[in-house]
Formats: C-alpha cells, structure tokens, sequence
C-alpha cells in the first residue's frame, strides 16, 4: 500500500533530487516538479497534523481513499465500489474507536476527516493542473495495483 501513497509523490521526488540520474526515465519538466512539490506540501502538513492519532498504515490508506476519490470525480472512466470505500474508511476509522475519551476521540474523528479533506483538495488541484496527464496516471496506477485490498476505483459504467 506504501507505493499507493507515494505514486505521485516518490517517483516525483526521486527524479527531483537526481537519484536516479542514470536512468531512461526522461528528466521532469517544470510543472511536474511544482506537481511533486504539491503533493510532498500537503502530505507532510497532513501527516504531522494525523501522527498523534493514526498510524503509518491507517495514514496510507487515508491518502490513497483520498487520491482515489479525486480519481472517481475528475476521471470519466472510473467510479468508487461504494461498499469497498465503506469498508476502507470504516477500516481508518477503526483505529480511532480505542480512544477512551470521548473528547479526545471526537477531536481525532475531525483532524482525520480534515486531513482526508486536505488530501482530497491537493488531488483535486493537482488534477484541475492537467486533467488528461492526472487521469492517464491514474489507468496506469490502476493496471499495476490491480486487487489490491485498499483499491475502491472501478471502471466506469
């Protein structure tokens, strides 16, 4: 699930910094780097903003919901499986319900849905960027993660 969270981030940042200066991949063009630099701002902020309540995997998976649904709402070929999309949230979710105080939880329940809202808003802008670019990205993301069990992308009908 890691390589969902950072599709668009790592690949981005690697090639950012020159890790992989001897690749064959073609060097990034400007507006991809201030793409990358986006998505690394608004992860960061949101991942600060959640550390205190979710872990790193519950995080991940609340990106990914996050980028999947900016994928259904810009991207005609795709839509969410609504009863798969339940179940993930359900399962970020989850974590908080340990949470004895009832205070304290209600607290965690409104930073995750802010920080789900923070994600969703930097996918949608990075999407509104390049609407063809994000939407191809987002096929070729599908063909390799296939079933994965966090994946609620399906084809359109």
């Amino acid at each position: 699930m890691t390589r969902t969270l950072y599709t668009l981030s790592l690949p981005l940042l690697i090639l950012t910094t020159g890790a992989f200066a001897q690749s064959d991949e073609p060097p990034m063009s400007g507006s991809d780097a201030v793409l990358a630099e986006m998505d690394i701002h608004v992860s960061e902020m949101v991942n600060d903003a959640l550390s205190a309540h979710l872990d790193d995997s519950h995080k991940t998976v609340l990106k990914s919901l996050a980028h999947q649904h900016a994928v259904a709402a810009n991207c005609e070929a795709f839509q969410l499986d609504e009863e798969r999309n339940a179940a993930e949230m359900s399962y970020v979710f989850e974590q908080l319900g340990t949470i004895e105080d009832e205070d304290e939880r209600q607290r965690a329940i409104l930073v995750t849905m802010m920080g789900y809202s923070a994600y969703l808003g930097g996918q949608n802008a990075i999407a509104a960027y390049d609407y063809d670019a994000f939407c191809r990205h987002a096929a070729e993301e599908q063909e390799h993660e296939g079933d994965d069990a966090h994946v609620v992308l399906i084809a359109a009908e």
